[in-house]
């Protein structure tokens, strides 16, 4: 699934580059910041979905490695991943680059 959104949001801002308004800019922004929100809340609740029927057992410790490591991965990589991707798309490198900045700190930490 994560995959697939990253996918998903990297051929829309590759269709949007080619005919993309100026004046949607603000908007396009918006609109993505509430389609993470979604998302990361939809994932969440799928993966909250699966651990509710994980057994307790031994497999205690793989819910809880799941759950601290499943916000950070979103926060860390794939929002400001995405988030860099619809700035470059928009033309606004600055922040883009920040973005991917922040991206490279989180992946030098892994």
């Amino acid at each position: 699934p994560l995959g697939r959104f990253v996918n998903a949001i990297l051929f829309g801002l590759n269709e949007l580059r080619r005919c993309l308004l100026p004046s949607a800019l603000t908007r396009l922004e918006q609109s993505f910041e509430v389609l993470v929100v979604r998302v990361v809340a939809k994932e969440l609740k799928q993966l909250e979905r699966e651990l509710i029927t994980m057994p307790v057992g031994k497999d205690k410790n793989l819910r809880e490695i799941i759950t601290a490591e499943y916000m950070p991965i979103w926060n860390n990589l794939v929002v400001p991943y995405c988030r860099g991707s619809l700035w470059t798309a928009m033309g606004r490198g600055a922040q883009a680059f920040a973005e991917f900045q922040t991206l490279g700190k989180a992946i030098d930490e892994l």
